[in-house]
């Protein structure tokens, strides 16, 4: 006869076993999750259709060849974010992409990672990486990726007449009657004021470099502001001129080939003036997963990556090998085929300058008390 046991001794016989399985369970879990923080990567871009050809071009094939998986999340620019992360020591972030001007202030803050050339491959012909790409897209904090710009563009059905073609034309609302489009800084603004009144690119920024030169270029947009919408996303201003918002707006030059070529929609294009930049990898400061960071960036920069990465947007990879992966239809479309008028961003000048000019600029762009009165009289 099996004896029965009171219930204060099943209790204790069955207690040790639960103890071992509630806490072995737990710690046999511990490696796990560990092991899970580590297999992971948060990358930081500008979302919409860039972001959407990194998956394409970078992230999915490095999840697919690792193993592991990245985290994208969108930012805007600046360097607010990073610095408040890098501050209070509680990174988030292990890699961004970042525009020149922010990658430049952010290095001079000690915010970014310092560039390791050995995780720069030779190119796929055999280039040394060195030479594969040029010396002066090279950064202390920042690896080169694609180059971009901003162009201007225009409803094609909203000047049946004639389509605009120039920076000038922008300006012009007399002949080019409509709403404008313009992202919401002084980057590109001034340059292409100073430019519709007849300057060449080479000296705009000695110009601006002055306030008596910041102010003169307001002066010329002043005519233009009871015409702008403000952009702020790069869909924004796709948006805008599909829906007749607006007439002309500016925008990134990647943004716009899906709507022409895959949409039919009637845009045109303006590659005068159009605003050169160069794109950046980025690591940051107590990156809490810098094997995975380090990694990632060295498999954005292997040349035929950076070639798939033109073929869902347009900007041009920076190695010079990746030219053999082009195709032909995208090279139109490239920043890079359109250099004759190019304006070069000085982006250091905009790093030691954006804070007081940015200044001027919003107090620029907030109507006074009387242009707020006319608005209501009239």
């Amino acid at each position: 006869m099996i004896p029965r046991l009171s219930g204060l001794a099943r209790c204790r016989l069955f207690l040790p076993a639960a103890v071992i399985l509630l806490f072995g369970g737990y710690i046999g879990q511990a490696p796990a999750q560990v092991s899970l923080y580590e297999q992971t990567l948060t990358v930081a871009s500008f979302g919409g259709a860039y972001t959407r050809s990194q998956m394409l071009a970078y992230v999915r094939p490095w999840e697919s060849s690792t193993g592991k998986a990245v985290n994208m999340v969108d930012y805007g620019g600046g360097i607010t974010e990073i610095s408040s992360q890098v501050e209070s020591m509680n990174v988030k972030w292990d890699v961004v992409d970042m525009e020149l001007s922010d990658l430049i202030a952010a290095c001079d803050q000690g915010l970014l990672m310092q560039v390791d050339a050995s995780l720069i491959a030779d190119g796929a012909d055999g280039t040394p990486a060195d030479e594969d790409i040029p010396e002066s897209y090279m950064r202390e904090c920042g690896y080169p990726s694609v180059v971009w710009s901003t162009i201007m563009a225009f409803d094609k059905d909203a000047f049946p007449d004639g389509a605009p073609s120039s920076v000038g034309d922008f300006f012009n609302v007399k002949d080019y009657p409509g709403k404008r489009g313009l992202r919401r800084t002084p980057r590109g603004l001034l340059e292409w004021a100073l430019i519709a009144d007849g300057m060449t690119p080479s000296d705009v920024y000695a110009v601006l470099a002055t306030p008596q030169g910041v102010e003169y270029a307001m002066e010329i947009a002043d005519p233009l502001k009871p015409h702008i919408v403000w952009w702020s996303s790069g869909d924004e201003p796709i948006e805008m001129l599909t829906k007749g918002t607006v007439t002309m707006s500016t925008v990134w030059n990647g943004r716009i080939y899906d709507p022409i070529v895959n949409d039919n929609e009637p845009i045109g294009l303006i590659w005068d003036g159009q605003m050169v930049e160069t794109e950046y990898w980025a690591i940051v400061a107590g990156s809490p997963r810098l094997d995975n960071a380090r990694d990632f960036v060295r498999f954005a920069l292997l040349t035929e990556n950076m070639a798939e990465q033109a073929v869902h947007i347009p900007y041009g990879p920076v190695r010079k090998s990746a030219g053999a992966f082009l195709q032909d239809d995208i090279r139109p479309y490239l920043p890079t085929s359109h250099l004759e008028s190019a304006v070069n961003v000085d982006s250091q000048f905009w790093a030691n300058n954006i804070e007081w000019i940015n200044t001027v600029f919003e107090e620029w762009v907030t109507p006074k008390t009387s242009e707020i009165d006319r608005v209501v009289r009239f």
